[in-house]
């Protein structure tokens, strides 16, 4: 069956240690109709959950449990792909709260005949008190989407859409080959980029990626990330991701210029964002002395 208006949507929730976000995120799930399975990938949680889902599986359809004994969140969402069998597949982090019209939202998003990936809207869903300087553009950093408010293609590594609410076709999916082990947390890797890393394939292989703006779900700013340490690690370690899976010439080229323009706006704008943004920047750079360095050592 062809995605579309009657395509079956499986959900894939990739959890670990996480017990209780895991339960409002499934207690959610239950209030969306139109959803055809739903599976729950345990990524190595210890203990382990299974608990938690056993709780709700009188509430949710087709409700199933898989645990996998290597953590890593590609590892995970490539276990939740083989355990559904939708030709829709949506995935939802484990502590976002799904908008009761979040499945049928994706599924219209999805229709038309080479859309291959969708990105829906993450609101914040604060943990705590929010800072006074937290913007919403340090909140991209917290998993928060800040794309408008009507549908359009993705066109760039910017646009593309946040893993805690995405959905790709299976044929789309299949075209552009598994998520990445070696990127997510956890990974072999340990660097960030899987959710980018397959929307950029998944274009690569013919499909559109669209934004969806009424494809909601409510994603939590946990306490951690109401903190200015949080935004420094998060930002060094996408640099560093950049400088190791995704380094050319250009980029370089492009990161070079940008880093004393964002040093002039720290002073002209007062946004932090523009602070974590050199941050990233000096990572990168470092990185790639680093790699580069290692690359030319005797018997490398």
């Amino acid at each position: 069956m062809a995605a579309g208006s009657e395509a079956r949507v499986s959900v894939i929730v990739c959890t670990r240690d996480r017990p209780s976000d895991l339960d409002a995120c499934l207690q959610a799930l239950a209030r969306v109709p139109g959803i055809h399975d739903v599976v729950v990938i345990d990524s190595a949680s210890e203990p382990p959950c299974e608990d938690v889902v056993q709780r709700h599986m009188g509430s949710v359809e087709q409700l199933s449990y898989v645990r996998v004994s290597q953590g890593g969140l590609s590892i995970a969402r490539n276990a939740g792909v083989a355990a559904t069998s939708g030709e829709i597949l949506a995935f939802i982090d484990d502590d976002a709260l799904a908008d009761p019209g979040w499945a049928s939202e994706i599924r219209a998003a999805l229709t038309p005949p080479r859309a291959g990936g969708v990105g829906g809207r993450c609101r914040p869903l604060f943990g705590g008190s929010r800072p006074r300087w937290l913007s919403d553009r340090l909140l991209c950093w917290a998993g928060i989407t800040h794309f408008g408010d009507r549908p359009r293609q993705a066109r760039s590594t910017a646009d593309y859409p946040y893993g805690a609410n995405m959905a790709f076709t299976r044929a789309a999916l299949e075209a552009a080959g598994p998520f990445d082990p070696r990127r997510g947390a956890g990974g072999s890797g340990d660097v960030a980029g899987e959710d980018t890393d397959i929307c950029a394939r998944v274009r690569t292989a013919g499909y559109e990626v669209w934004l969806w703006p009424s494809a909601i779900v409510d994603h939590k700013v946990h306490p951690s990330r109401l903190h200015r340490r949080y935004y420094l690690h998060r930002t060094w370690w996408n640099g560093a991701g950049r400088a190791r899976n995704d380094a050319t010439a250009a980029l370089t080229l492009r990161i070079l210029t940008a880093t004393p323009v964002y040093l002039a706006l720290i002073a002209v704008r007062r946004d932090w964002y523009y602070a974590f943004r050199t941050v990233e920047c000096l990572s990168y750079v470092t990185h790639v002395v680093k790699f580069t360095a290692q690359r030319m050592l005797p018997g490398r």
